[in-house]
């Protein structure tokens, strides 16, 4: 039973709210810079800035986020090149202890067979979301979604992307995102596109951030010949990969509040337990008449 009229999309965030990696992106651009910034970069406490950095900057691609870095801090990441490619190894390996969020494919899947149309939007180099999608976990999605969209030059996550699925025919986009700044991209940009933005309010923790750095210690030792890693990245990798109890007692949990979600924008901000996160989206999207209520 088709319940839109209208043309409706929803454009999807992949990375914190279809599938739980918010925290372990973070961690992996730390660990990313930290390989392949000068030898007189701190170690562990380093490490503990970059994770709270890359919180900050969330919904911003690698290469954006190192740009950033370095003008703030006076280039401390010398190849920027090199961050990019060692995050995309490792955040790719760590990415196989990921998860949907619960309840995710089957929204999914009955918001497709009740009308609405699915896109997922991303910042992410358009290969490596296409290698994604032929995994045993892109496919457990892959017939819910109209397309993955992915950055191929200037067309990337953003005005652009919003665009072209407006250019599609959609009359009205809901945008569901959980970085500041994403939000703050959809409400700049609603009127022209008329996007709803909706902000997925999960909350994450310091113990879960130590989680993501256990993940990415074992990922980054699987995959280390595959980095290319400077010298002094080598010499890295042990203080990276072990006494990592060291590290814990800095980390501090991330500013992932749902109430920034609303102040950036959002026209609804989706809170509660983690767990319970897609059956409040569910019943939004019941509230909106683009689901059979249950």
């Amino acid at each position: 039973m088709v319940l839109n009229a209208r043309k409706t999309a929803i454009m999807w965030i992949r990375d914190g709210v279809l599938i739980e990696r918010m925290h372990i992106n973070a961690v992996c651009f730390a660990y990313a810079a930290a390989l392949s910034s000068f030898p007189t970069a701190q170690h562990n406490s380093y490490v503990w800035q970059l994770i709270d950095y890359a919180f900050e900057k969330s919904g911003v691609s690698c290469a954006e986020k190192i740009a950033l870095y370095n003008s703030l801090y006076e280039n401390p990441v010398s190849n920027p090149e090199s961050t990019v490619h060692i995050f995309n190894v490792i955040a790719t390996e760590s990415a196989k202890k990921a998860c949907y969020f619960d309840n995710a494919i089957e929204l999914l899947a009955d918001l497709k067979s009740s009308g609405t149309t699915n896109f997922i939007t991303s910042a992410l180099e358009q290969k490596l979301l296409d290698s994604w999608l032929a995994t045993s976990q892109g496919q457990e999605i892959a017939n819910s979604l109209s397309a993955v969209l992915g950055k191929r030059g200037d067309f990337t996550k953003g005005r652009p992307h919003f665009q072209h699925v407006s250019q599609l025919g959609y009359d009205k986009i809901y945008y569901v995102a959980d970085a500041v700044y994403e939000i703050s991209t959809g409400a700049k940009l609603s009127h022209e596109f008329n996007i709803v933005p909706i902000g997925f309010g999960n909350e994450i923790a310091s113990e879960t951030i130590f989680a993501a750095v256990q993940i990415v210690s074992a990922a980054v030792l699987r995959c280390k010949n595959e980095l290319s890693l400077s010298d002094h990245g080598e010499s890295m990798i042990p203080a990276l990969t072990t006494n990592l109890e060291s590290l814990k007692s800095k980390l501090v949990d991330p500013k992932t509040d749902p109430n920034l979600l609303a102040k950036a924008g959002a026209e609804v901000v989706i809170k509660g337990e983690k767990g319970s996160l897609m059956r409040h989206l569910r019943q939004y999207f019941e509230s909106q008449n683009l689901l059979l209520v249950h």
